[in-house]
């Protein structure tokens, strides 16, 4: 339960941090509420507009408290993010009616027969909306996002100068792997992003076997900076082991984080080379962005 306080409190602020929408459409309530404060009995709010305000004032304050929250997560199960309960909030909606709203009401009392300042009007509004971000949280990433972004395009182009990617089964390390299926969708993966984030396997009965979680396992020990350490104790043969299962299972290109450490590259590129041998396998070694990228195939 304190887990899922703390991801809805978390999940509030980096909803906001993303946009700023929020601000616009809890303005646009707070206003609505504001004037029926003042209104008259002539001027009371009646039929759908009233029952929209209600359902959003409503469903607006069940997401943003955190108790009410976490009853919304329970309920849409951990396969779905806190972003997600804002779906049930008509946002885009609300921040519509009170710009078009406010833009007629001001232009019809004060300016009206005036063409230039209803159209500067017009203009300021679209700018704060445009200012306000973007109403999709997913679409605001971070700079080490970006980056491994990059990283996997600048990846995917070198494996594409051979022009079989279509025929690719790939091994490579978690901030790869994420961004792949984005940029191309004939490469087939060793695992999918279900491996790491075990939400997606909410409603599936398929599991990872061990020897592939063992193959995660190692291959982001490397990413994490332990491939001295693991090549020492487990010595050289351990690594072969690691990589002829990875082989076994259809993997006919890996990518592996260049190591600081040349005699730690120098040995898994030998462990690469000795086990594609054995299975009668040519080698392709191409560097970049940091990655060595072994490309196998029959000879």
């Amino acid at each position: 339960m304190q887990e899922l306080i703390r991801n809805g409190i978390s999940g509030w602020f980096a909803y906001t941090d993303a946009g700023k929408y929020a601000v616009l459409f809890l303005g646009v309530l707070l206003c609505y509420w504001y004037r029926k404060a003042g209104a008259g009995p002539a001027d009371e709010p009646k039929g759908h507009l009233w029952r929209l305000m209600i359902y959003a004032s409503i469903m607006a304050a069940a997401v943003i408290f955190p108790l009410t929250a976490v009853l919304l997560m329970k309920y849409q199960t951990k396969f779905y993010d806190y972003k997600w309960l804002w779906s049930v909030v008509p946002v885009t909606l609300i921040i519509a009616y009170g710009a078009a709203g406010t833009y007629l009401e001001v232009c019809r009392s004060r300016w009206k027969g005036n063409v230039l300042k209803p159209a500067g009007l017009a203009a300021v509004g679209l700018a704060v909306i445009f200012l306000c971000g973007n109403l999709n949280v997913g679409s605001c990433e971070g700079a080490d996002t970006a980056t491994d972004k990059v990283r996997t395009v600048r990846i995917l182009d070198k494996l594409a100068e051979s022009g079989d990617t279509d025929t690719i089964c790939l091994w490579a390390p978690r901030e790869i792997l994420v961004h792949v299926r984005g940029q191309n969708g004939q490469i087939q993966l060793l695992y999918g992003r279900n491996m790491w984030d075990v939400a997606l396997n909410a409603y599936a009965y398929d599991v990872y076997d061990q020897e592939t979680i063992a193959l995660y396992e190692w291959m982001e020990g490397l990413t994490e900076g332990e491939a001295t350490e693991f090549v020492k104790e487990e010595e050289w043969t351990a690594a072969c082991v690691v990589l002829e299962t990875a082989l076994n299972k259809g993997v006919n290109c890996i990518v592996i984080p260049a190591s600081s450490t040349a005699e730690v590259t120098e040995e898994i590129s030998s462990c690469v080379t000795d086990v594609a041998a054995k299975m009668n396998l040519a080698v392709t070694l191409k560097e970049t962005e940091g990655y060595d990228i072994y490309r196998l195939r029959s000879k």
